[in-house]
């Protein structure tokens, strides 16, 4: 063990106290496929991240395409 990890200001010892917070976790997506009167939702982590990275993507992406249009 180092000095470090016995001094008063230490990561450690201020968290030795604390309650972890929650944190708000999301169960599951509904996919951008999916039709409004019967919405289907996706609960797999991996694909959920899959799902969020294309949204993210095309939300980067659609203002470029429209920028581009417009400026030639």
């Amino acid at each position: 063990m180092s000095l470090e990890c016995e001094s008063a200001t230490s990561k450690v010892w201020s968290r030795i106290g604390k309650t972890p917070k929650p944190r708000d976790t999301i169960i599951e997506l509904k996919t951008l496929d999916s039709p409004l009167n019967a919405p289907v939702y996706e609960s797999r982590s991996d694909k959920m991240a899959e799902l969020a990275r294309d949204y993210h993507e095309s939300l980067q992406n659609k203002d470029l395409a429209s920028a581009e249009t417009t400026t030639r």
